[in-house]
C-alpha cells in the first residue's frame, strides 16, 4: 500500500472516528481447506472495532466458528479500511448485543427489517487497521456527509 498511498494520506484514529453508520464491507475468511473466501456484510465501526451483523447458520459465521482469522476491508472512491484480526461472537440476548444492534435500526430508519434474521454480532478485534485516502484532509467532515 506504501507504492500507492503516501504516510501523508493515512487517515488518523481521530479521522476514523467520524465513520458512522452501516456500511457494506468486504469480510474474508478460510474454508476448511485453508483457502481464503470473501463476502460482503453490512458492519459498523463502533469504539475502535467493527461489528458486523449475521445468522449463525450463514457460511460465513459457521467458518469463522472454526478459524476465527479474518481480513476486513471498506473502499470507496479513493478511500480504504483495511484490517487483520480475529472474530468474536456476540449471540442476540448479550448486552454487547443490545448497545450494537440500535445502529442498524438507525441505519434502516427504524425499518422492521433491519436486523431481520440477525442472531449474532461478529466483532472484529483488529491486530492491524489502516486507513487511506486519496484526499485525507476532507476527514472527518466527509464522513457526515455520507448518507447511509
Amino acid at each position: 500500500m506504501s507504492a500507492i498511498y503516501s504516510p501523508e494520506q493515512r487517515l488518523s484514529a481521530q479521522q476514523l472516528a467520524g465513520f458512522s453508520g452501516v456500511r457494506l464491507v468486504s469480510i474474508a475468511s478460510l474454508n476448511r481447506k485453508g483457502e481464503p473466501r470473501v463476502g460482503p456484510r453490512s458492519a459498523a465501526l463502533l469504539h475502535g472495532k467493527f461489528y458486523l451483523a449475521a445468522n449463525r447458520d450463514s457460511v460465513t459465521v459457521r467458518r469463522l466458528f472454526v478459524n476465527p482469522m479474518a481480513a476486513i476491508t471498506y473502499y470507496e472512491n479513493h478511500l480504504l479500511l483495511m484490517g487483520h484480526g480475529t472474530v468474536g461472537f456476540i449471540p442476540v440476548g448479550e448486552s454487547e448485543f443490545a448497545r450494537v444492534s440500535p445502529e442498524w435500526k438507525r441505519a434502516f430508519r427504524g425499518g422492521r427489517d433491519a436486523l431481520l434474521g440477525t442472531d449474532v454480532f461478529l466483532r472484529f478485534d483488529a491486530t492491524h487497521l489502516i486507513a487511506f485516502a486519496q484526499r485525507p484532509e476532507r476527514y472527518p467532515v466527509a464522513w457526515k456527509k455520507r448518507p447511509y
